[in-house]
């Protein structure tokens, strides 16, 4: 009898549940096609992950933050230009995003721009000095790269 009590109990608590909580969230706000996109990025499902960022912002394309992590995405993907263009538009929306500057910088750094790179790797550790040691060896890189074309 004890048993049937517990199984009651049970099964009258799973009725008493919203049938929401047992399903995914589907997706409304930019924030949970960018929330979203992250995860299916950490997940490895980089086309999943670029289709929730690409809505993201549609859907808020003020929003620099996700700019700068489709950016990222695109980087690893070897879409280089595409992810310049993003971490470029990360920084017109907000002049502030020091991962923006350091991220592109590296974007041109790879494309031999030592210059544009120097320059955003500068400003991105003026507004992060936390950046500089992440930035040392792309920064090595250009002492090195420099020194050989002397």
């Amino acid at each position: 009898m004890k048993t049937a009590l517990k199984v009651s109990l049970a099964v009258l608590f799973l009725l008493l549940i919203p049938p929401v909580a047992f399903a995914q969230k589907t997706p409304r706000t930019p924030e949970d096609f960018y929330n979203r996109g992250l995860d299916r990025q950490a997940q490895g499902d980089l086309d999943g992950a670029l289709a929730d960022f690409d809505k993201a912002i549609e859907l808020n394309a003020a929003d620099a933050l996700a700019h700068v992590n489709r950016g990222l995405l695109r980087r690893e993907r070897g879409e280089a230009e595409g992810a310049l263009k993003d971490f470029t538009q990360a920084v017109l929306i907000d002049p502030r995003a020091a991962t923006a500057y350091a991220n592109r910088g590296v974007i041109y750094l790879q494309r031999g721009q030592d210059k544009l790179a120097e320059k955003d790797f500068a400003e991105a550790v003026r507004l992060d000095p936390a950046l500089k040691a992440s930035l040392e060896k792309y920064l090595d890189e250009m002492r090195k790269r420099g020194a050989k074309s002397r």
